[in-house]
């Protein structure tokens, strides 16, 4: 017995110094993804718990001795646990809300189990509706299973995470690995472009295609990639259906449906959040979010489109801003300064899956959306902190445009212009980063531009010849 011990002794060392160090530094990184997206916060072991525990049911025949541990620890808790079941119960409020509970209905149930975690969690376990166990290869895989969410879609190829890349049996219905991009809902995109009422108007020289918003949609129906067009309207007379001689030019084959953005509640998606809504009629996953006053061209959209399909799980798009920490205030800051660094690409023409659609209705926090809604405005700098906190990847910036928005007519000033709708993006940025606990924003330094971009070469072996025509 002895001599076997010895020996295994010594055979440790040499077995731990023969893993290879390609081997070892995988095992570190995975060791750091489960930290992060598992057991860095009190936040994330509650959900991770929940979640875990969604395929495990305590049968009825056990329920009566959970409610006797209850009464059993009534008092009983120490203090060094009040702010640790404090957060959990703040956690557990979230959750249920996100189920659709109503407030009444989730302070009922938390007032009931004001005693045992363990209570809390049985509790709310139960009144959520069942889900499928998922994969292992799903918890371990970035970005976790916390926010790969079921509800979304039952194929793992739906998700931005797998386009282009094989993946395992890890959702239900999913019998064999994810083909390569090139089906159909791959290939091509959705434009959503959302607009103020008056912009449907013809303008006063009575000429439709002078306006902003009839160049900006010939130019994006003129592309081979796009399926739909959506225009989503903010006033109170843009909806239903519009006069089919407004827009004779457009191409027939691309279908064009205006929706109206009905004003809501904080949180239902109402409001100018309704452009990040999901929609029936979004069926590709790609979604190109305009700006109704948006001066992109065929070449831009169609290149920041092939850019996207190598980078499904970011946000690619043109206009690009940045965050800064002030040490003067003490908080952090936001600018459109034009340096060599960038962290947000505003979704006024930018790339992005839908998934993340999904994600922003149904997973972000009520105070979060609340924000957006009361303020007007925030909402893009929102999608990329949502987008940033979920692949823990920057944004990607395509070409060297920089001014992608119209110059309003008559010498108007711009709202993008206007001192306080910076401070009021500012105020938004350390709102949210209260919120995350963090910031999840990333800066990053690359650009990408086509093959043989400003090149003195012929223009005709150039693939994408307009953009070289665009101003900075």
């Amino acid at each position: 017995m002895h001599v076997y011990i010895y020996i295994f002794y010594f055979q440790v060392p040499e077995m731990v110094r023969s893993i290879p160090p390609a081997k070892v530094f995988a095992m570190r990184q995975q060791t750091q993804l489960l930290w992060d997206r598992y057991f860095s916060s009190v936040e994330k072991i509650v959900f991770t718990t929940l979640e875990v525990s969604g395929a495990i049911e305590t049968p009825p025949s056990r329920r009566g001795e959970v409610w006797r541990d209850w009464r059993s620890c009534f008092g009983k808790r120490c203090a060094k646990c009040t702010q640790l079941f404090s957060e959990i119960m703040s956690l557990a409020f979230i959750l249920l809300r996100r189920h659709d509970y109503d407030i009444a209905s989730c302070y009922a149930i938390l007032f009931c189990a004001n005693c045992s975690v363990c209570l809390i969690l049985q509790i709310i376990r139960e009144r959520l509706p069942s889900q499928p166990a998922r994969d292992g290869l799903v918890w371990n895989s970035s970005p976790g299973g916390l926010l790969a969410l079921p509800q979304f879609s039952d194929t793992w190829r739906h998700y931005p995470f797998s386009l282009g890349v094989g993946f395992p049996v890890g959702f239900p219905g999913e019998s064999a690995p994810s083909p390569p991009m090139g089906t159909d809902q791959d290939a091509r995109f959705t434009a959503v472009v959302y607009t103020q009422q008056q912009s449907l108007l013809a303008p006063q020289s009575g000429s439709v295609s002078s306006s902003p918003l009839h160049r900006l949609l010939k130019n994006v129906a003129r592309s081979i990639f796009v399926a739909r067009i959506i225009v989503i309207c903010s006033g109170e007379k843009c909806g239903g259906r519009l006069p089919t001689q407004r827009w004779a030019q457009l191409p027939s084959n691309v279908p064009l449906n205006v929706l109206q953005a009905e004003g809501g509640s904080s949180g239902s998606g109402g409001g100018i959040s309704r452009r990040f809504q999901p929609h029936a009629l979004i069926q590709t996953s790609a979604i190109l979010s305009l700006d109704e006053d948006c001066l992109l061209t065929t070449d831009e959209v169609d290149f920041a489109f092939s850019v996207w399909r190598a980078f499904p799980e970011r946000i690619v798009g043109y206009p690009a801003r940045s965050h800064f920490w002030d040490d003067a205030k003490g908080s952090w800051g936001y600018t459109s300064k034009w340096t060599n660094e960038y962290s947000i690409v505003l979704t006024g023409a930018a790339f992005y899956h839908r998934y993340y659609n999904f994600l922003y209705t149904r997973w972000l926090s009520p105070l979060l959306l609340k924000t957006v809604e009361q303020s007007h405005n925030c909402e893009d700098i929102l999608m990329n902190f949502l987008v940033a906190h979920v692949t823990r990847r920057p944004p990607i910036k395509v070409t060297q445009r920089k001014q992608y928005k119209e110059q309003p007519p008559g010498g108007a000033r711009s709202p993008w212009n206007d001192p306080d709708h910076f401070v009021q993006r500012q105020t938004c940025l350390n709102t949210f980063a209260a919120v995350f606990g963090y910031m999840p924003l990333l800066r990053s330094s690359m650009r990408l531009d086509p093959v043989l971009f400003k090149d003195p070469v012929s223009n005709l072996r150039k693939k994408y010849r307009q953009i070289e025509l665009v101003g900075s």
